[in-house]
């Protein structure tokens, strides 16, 4: 579901811009057909009839959503309706068992889509009717039930799909994001995603499936840590775990000089899964999904029609909450929220956005997102330039597999050939030679002779003398790594064995090239 050009051979400087929608699908990609419908929340599809103040969108889906699906007597439950401007004055009425129960508490919001979430508190058991009026037209209702002991979940696989995506579903997951963030600025930020879904005031979902799942003082909750170009995905999949939609992603390579990355094995949430507990399922997911999405995963190429994104023109009623942002490295942003332009003020586009610490926070779109140099870009942001290096028989040891030095003769031979291809190194009469000071390596899986494996390299720091390389290990064909560490080199004259006052410039260059800039 991914449609994104991949620019090679182009010029240093290049104003690129690509805005990209998550679009998941159960067994095929981006299923919006609603064939099965959407319940319990939003009942049968209609559409507001007022036009935006903008003339921006003029007919919005109405949808409703309650959070949790069956609540508890004496215990709060909220209401989430969407639809065009006009859902701003509408009122949500909710009557049963009890008699008519009015809000506690209510907020909204302008996406796209409109919003407005009211809270209530449920009364005895029994079976409710919440309605959508606007004006004096019922424009939606559905009915959901209240229950001392809700029925437990209990699925073979990762979760079980009971509904499929469709306008409704779209239009809630848009408003969903845009409450999570909505009053947040760019000063925002937090230790972590799920600590943005532990704040009840702001996720409307929150503790949606009765489980303490996202109550921070539960045993067992939500962890939820990804980096930039996880972080669409994990929103998405909670989204669709909470409301049992379908979500899937593909596995995919790093593409190469030339080769935009390639998507491979398709991974949905009806997997199966030995555990028995939904929130640790979800989390063990959640990792796999962390562990399988990368930057390449957001620049396969634009006829690639299995990759997970397809483009979105740049209208303002198609940039609405949810809609991601990637650059030609693989960063991406969530758009979250904008903000009209006032007399005074221009408008503005915010996004959240994850970093490798796990951190999330709030960003502003602004034209220094727009612009990069494609020079030299492949594979993912830090992993600049690739090389194959075949296994040998003396490699493995007599425990069968690769031993932990031969990893550092692979670092040397990435580095030093990739130096020497571009005519900055002459290991044997240059007069400038660069001696390793420091280097390390971490090892995740094993690799046995005559396996080939791909050594990836960056540049992550260039000092006056010293050059700092990210390397990783790759089997061939495989997405994820086999070991990474680190390189120090540090440039000295040949005949004096002392660090020189200041790298070369023909050398400074071509590291530039492969340098870690995102």
């Amino acid at each position: 579901m991914i449609k994104k050009p991949v620019k090679t051979g182009l010029d240093p400087i290049l104003l690129f811009l690509v805005i990209l929608l998550l679009a998941f699908g159960g067994s095929s990609c981006g299923n919006q057909s609603g064939e099965k419908g959407w319940s319990p929340g939003s009942g049968f599809l209609n559409k507001s009839t007022e036009d935006d103040s903008d003339n921006v969108i003029k007919q919005e889906v109405n949808a409703l959503l309650i959070s949790p699906a069956s609540p508890r007597p004496g215990e709060h439950f909220r209401i989430m309706a969407t639809g065009g401007k006009n859902i701003l004055k509408a009122q949500i009425a909710v009557s049963g068992v009890s008699g008519i129960i009015e809000s506690s508490k209510t907020r909204s919001g302008n996406g796209l889509p409109y919003w407005k979430i009211d809270e209530f508190v449920a009364g005895s058991e029994g079976r409710y009717e919440v309605s959508l009026l606007i004006g004096n037209k019922k424009v939606k209702n559905f009915t959901f039930s209240v229950a001392s002991k809700p029925s437990k979940l209990s699925s073979k696989a990762i979760w079980q799909s009971d509904h499929s995506w469709g306008p409704e579903t779209e239009a809630l997951y848009s408003a969903w994001i845009n409450a999570l963030f909505y009053d947040a600025d760019e000063s925002a930020s937090w230790t972590s995603l799920h600590a943005v879904m532990q704040n009840k005031d702001r996720n409307f979902l929150y503790n949606h499936l009765l489980l303490d799942e996202d109550d921070p003082a539960a045993k067992i909750r939500i962890i939820m840590q990804p980096d930039c170009a996880d972080n669409p995905f994990c929103l998405r999949a909670y989204f669709a775990w909470k409301l049992a939609l379908p979500f899937g992603y593909h596995e995919c390579d790093r593409g190469a000089i030339g080769r935009a990355p390639k998507t491979g094995r398709w991974i949905t949430n009806e997997a199966p899964c030995s555990k028995t507990s939904p929130v640790l399922a979800f989390n063990s997911f959640l990792r796999r999904v962390m562990d399988g999405v990368h930057s390449g995963t957001a620049r396969t190429a634009l006829r690639d029609e299995n990759s997970d994104y397809y483009p979105v023109p740049l209208t303002q009623s198609a940039l609405r909450p949810g809609i991601v942002f990637a650059d030609p490295y693989g960063h991406t942003l969530t758009l979250v929220r904008w903000i009209p332009q006032s007399e005074n003020k221009p408008g503005t586009l915010l996004s959240v956005d994850a970093q490798p610490d796990g951190t999330v926070g709030i960003k502003r779109f602004w034209k220094g997102n727009f612009l990069f140099t494609t020079t030299g870009v492949i594979g993912e942001p830090g992993f600049k330039a690739f090389r194959p290096i075949q296994t040998r028989w003396m490699d493995n040891d007599c425990y069968g597999h690769v031993n932990n030095v031969v990893y550092y003769s692979w670092f040397d031979t990435a580095v030093n050939t990739h130096l020497i291809e571009h005519g900055v190194l002459d290991p044997i009469s240059g007069s400038i030679i660069g001696f390793v000071v420091s280097s390390q390596c971490n090892y995740f899986a094993p690799v046995v002779y005559p396996q080939t494996v791909e050594a990836a390299i960056a540049v992550t720091k260039i000092g006056k003398a010293s050059v700092e390389y990210t390397i990783g290990i790759f089997s061939q064909n495989e997405q994820l790594s086999v070991a990474w560490g680190k390189l120090v080199h540090v440039y000295v004259e040949r005949q004096t064995n002392k660090p020189v006052q200041e790298l070369p410039e023909k050398l400074k260059q071509t590291l530039h090239l492969i340098h870690a800039t995102h």
